[in-house]
């Protein structure tokens, strides 16, 4: 499965020609396990000034001024993680998976979740305002 999750990602960073990319990512800090899990989602910092990435496995990147507020990188997930979304501050974001779980970190408040519940189908991504 994480193979059909990396699909759109390998034309970013795989293959000897995609080694500019690669070298970029790994400047700013990602190791070879990071860049070998899919990114699945992106936010912005609401002074447009920074961003968070966050992958498949729930690890979150944090880049600019966006801060760090936790991950599920190297928890056992039910489902993959689909999309994030941040506070309104910029100082928490939530994190959604495919079953329905959602995470909350820093100061996003969790308000409940579908994880454990049966879906019709998965979830395919996450909204936390308009």
């Amino acid at each position: 499965m994480a193979d059909d999750l990396r699909r759109r990602s390998r034309t970013l960073y795989d293959g000897p020609d995609r080694a500019p990319a690669r070298s970029y990512l790994k400047a700013i800090g990602l190791t070879d396990r990071d860049i070998a899990r899919p990114i699945v989602g992106i936010a912005n910092t609401p002074d447009g000034q920074g961003y968070w990435l966050v992958a498949a496995d729930g690890g979150v990147f944090n880049f600019g001024d966006a801060g760090f507020f936790g991950s599920q990188g190297g928890t056992h997930l039910n489902a993959p993680v689909v999309g994030m979304d941040n506070t309104a501050d910029g100082m928490g974001y939530w994190l959604g998976s495919a079953d329905g779980g959602v995470f909350a970190e820093g100061d996003a408040t969790f308000l409940g979740s579908m994880g454990g519940m049966h879906l019709n189908a998965p979830v395919v991504g996450l909204v936390g305002k308009p």
